[in-house]
């Protein structure tokens, strides 16, 4: 009976200790959302793959490398 109450003790004194979920959210531990924690994580993955599509649509149109040494901007490969 002593063990749980020393357990209980140790207990209540790191829940009393722990940080609130602002500091959390700070910290980057959580996320800061006005979602519900079960639609969270896909609103992450929407994120993830809005980005994907961006940076995939940057990459289709970014110039070829002959491009950008014709028009100076790259040096020419010496061969």
């Amino acid at each position: 009976m002593d063990n749980l109450r020393k357990s209980n003790e140790v207990l209540d004194k790191f829940l009393k200790d722990r940080p609130d979920q602002s500091e959390l959210v700070a910290k980057n531990i959580l996320k800061d959302s006005s979602l519900a924690p079960a639609l969270q994580v896909k609103e992450a993955e929407l994120k993830r793959s809005q980005l994907e599509n961006a940076l995939k649509n940057k990459i289709e149109r970014r110039p070829a490398p002959e491009t950008l040494v014709e028009k100076h901007i790259l040096e020419g490969q010496a061969a």
